[in-house]
């Protein structure tokens, strides 16, 4: 997955394997090798890349499909004004 999201954001970004491996102090192979999940970023690594797209590491490895920092984008406003209501209802049917 890391390597899948990896070259996906790097394209959105419009970005060359050379250009990324600049950015991160990397060579373009290694990016290669990032991308087509032949190796494992390093944790300095996939901390640096999730720092440069402004994603989370979590989203970087497959842990979460939200990749930005509002988790309701793209959610019609209803769907967001229900999610809203029930996190406050739960915080504070459960509050201790």
């Amino acid at each position: 997955m890391f390597g899948k999201r990896l070259k996906e954001l790097r394209k959105e970004y419009k970005l060359t394997q050379t250009e990324m491996a600049l950015i991160l102090n990397l060579t373009r192979s290694t990016i290669a090798l990032l991308e087509g999940g032949y190796n494992r970023p390093s944790v300095q690594t996939l901390i640096d890349i999730a720092d440069f797209f402004n994603v989370s590491t979590d989203y970087m490895l497959g842990r979460t499909n939200i990749n930005k920092e509002n988790p309701y984008e793209g959610l019609p406003d209803e769907a967001v004004e229900k999610v809203k209501k029930f996190i406050a209802f739960s915080k504070n049917k459960y509050k201790k």
